[in-house]
Formats: structure tokens, C-alpha cells, sequence
């Protein structure tokens, strides 16, 4: 959603929101959302008034409550025709119904320069080891890293190493000395437990 308001409009320069956690964790800890947020300079608003806060979670409410119906009442088969339908037709009716007139009709968005890579933004960074194997583990799921010339990138063992996760390409890399490398999935990591799968 973030992404394809982005690409349309431009960067807000702030986002209106009814949860704090959004942004923060409980802990106080900044999210990942808020960390991306951060990177695009976009300033974090939390409604503060019941009035608003209401509003916010009627639009959430209507949206999760009508949702499942309509995507069968317009018959939409898969998650590409869901895409299109939701962000060319769906949010235009949830907008007419919930959406408000700002009090200074100011356009707030900060245009895209032709290079921008919103990838670099839309990214997950955690830090993990490499194990026996040159493999790490991710979300319950074992990668390996590749060069640009197919090889495994060798490492020792209980080397550190970064983790990316590309949201909006919906992939895992590995960082190392400065250098993103691209992985391959090869297994499953359940309580400690390998199980290996596709390996050549």
C-alpha cells in the first residue's frame, strides 16, 4: 500500500495514525515500519481523541468486515486481479465514505527523483551467525548466500552477518563486509531441528 501510494503521489510528509505500535513497540523499541518511515523523513501523527480514534477503526473495521464478501461478489480469482481491483476501485469507495477534507488543503508530498530506489527503504535488517554449512537461518527458514558468479560465499562459522529482507521483492540477501550477496533458500529450521530441501 505504502509503495504504490508513494509511486502515485509522492512521499507524505506525515501519516496519520490511530496506534502508536505501529511505529513503537510496547517496549518502546522502534518497529520495522517506523525504522522505513524514518528513512523517508515521513512524520508519524497518532490520533489522540476517541473521535479520532473511532473513525480511524470504523475504516479498518468496514474494510476487514466487507472485504472477504466483495472479493467474492466481484468474483476476483487471484492476488494480482485482487491488487488492481483493491487500489483502483476498493479504496476510492472506502475514501468517499470515511475520508476528510484537510483543514489547509496544502499538497503534502515530497515528489520521487528518477533514480530512487525504494528497495534500499522498504528493507528488514536483523543480525544473525552463519552456522555449520555456510548456511543462516531466517524466520524459521535456512539460506545460503551466492556471489554474482553462482558460488557460495564461504564464511566461517559464528561469523556475523546481516540480514535483509526485501519487502517489496519479497526476498532475503545477506550482507556481509559491506557486500549484498543474493541467497537461496535450502531448508527449514525448526527448533534447532534442520531439515535440508532442494540441495545440489
Amino acid at each position: 500500500m505504502m509503495e504504490l501510494l508513494i509511486k502515485k503521489k509522492g512521499i507524505p510528509l506525515a501519516i496519520y495514525s490511530d496506534k502508536h505500535t505501529i511505529y513503537k513497540s510496547s517496549e518502546g523499541n522502534i518497529t520495522s515500519f517506523g525504522v522505513m518511515m524514518d528513512k523517508l523523513g515521513i512524520e508519524m501523527i497518532f490520533a489522540n481523541t476517541s473521535q479520532a480514534k473511532g473513525l480511524i477503526e470504523r475504516y479498518n473495521s468496514t474494510a476487514q468486515r466487507r472485504l472477504p464478501n466483495d472479493i467474492v461478489r466481484f468474483n476476483i480469482k487471484d492476488y494480482d486481479q485482487l491488487n488492481i481491483w483493491f487500489n483502483d476501485f476498493y479504496i476510492k469507495y472506502l475514501n468517499e465514505k470515511f475520508a476528510h477534507l484537510p483543514v489547509d488543503p496544502v499538497y503534502e508530498f515530497v515528489e520521487l527523483t528518477e533514480n530512487y530506489d525504494l528497495n534500499l527503504v522498504f528493507t528488514i535488517s536483523n543480525t544473525r551467525k552463519i552456522v555449520e554449512g555456510n548456511m543462516f537461518s531466517y524466520n524459521g527458514y535456512c539460506y545460503v548466500p551466492y556471489d554474482k558468479n553462482g558460488k557460495v560465499v564461504k564464511t566461517k562459522t559464528s561469523t556475523e552477518i546481516t540480514v535483509l529482507y526485501f519487502v517489496l521483492e519479497n526476498k532475503v540477501r545477506m550482507k556481509y563486509i559491506g557486500i549484498i550477496y543474493d541467497c537461496t533458500l535450502i531448508g527449514t529450521n525448526h527448533k534447532n531441528r534442520q531439515v535440508l530441501i532442494n540441495v545440489k
